[in-house]
């Protein structure tokens, strides 16, 4: 196996031996530190116009992703341990040695292209996970709707389905 190439078994080893070496806590992300870090990560993939509705309150993604990832149940944890890998992951997984929801826009947006451009397929999967939960949690809110040209509903996040909810 050439420098380059990581396999899935050698990727979940890596990540093990980095988890003990207490570089990456175990465990689950709390609600705070899970709501700061889908915000930085929802600023980033949703854009300028997505980010100032965050900034101004008028979307809670934190919210809306506790509310979706309960309804999910084990999908959420895998999502969650996706979030923990993006969050406290570090080089070879991610190029940061910092929290990257501590990082600034530009650093947040080379680990996020540094992880859709990979090409180890774990990376890319990790951000298609991220990503889809960035999505799905800034465009079920009804703020949202007027800029993509959607009038709703998008989804029940009460429900936790997608759809009106109507039979």
């Amino acid at each position: 196996m050439s420098a380059v190439e990581l396999d899935r078994r050698t990727f979940l080893r890596l990540l093990g031996a980095t988890a003990s070496a207490g570089v990456l806590p175990l465990g689950c992300l709390s609600g705070q530190r899970r709501g700061a870090l889908l915000r930085a990560t929802v600023r980033r993939i949703v854009g300028p116009q997505g980010a100032a509705l965050i900034d101004a309150g008028t979307i809670d993604v934190g919210a809306a992703a506790e509310a979706w990832l309960q309804s999910l149940g084990p999908v959420a944890d895998a999502l969650d341990g996706a979030l923990l890998a993006l969050e406290y992951g570090v080089w070879p997984l991610v190029p940061k040695l910092r929290p990257f929801s501590a990082l600034d826009d530009a650093g947040q947006d080379a680990v996020l292209a540094s992880l859709r451009d990979s090409r180890w397929s774990v990376k890319r999967q990790l951000f298609a996970g991220v990503k889809s939960l960035a999505c799905l949690v800034y465009y079920s809110q009804p703020a949202t709707h007027a800029g993509i040209g959607y009038p709703g509903p998008f989804g029940d996040v009460s429900l936790g389905m997608v759809g009106s909810g109507e039979s």
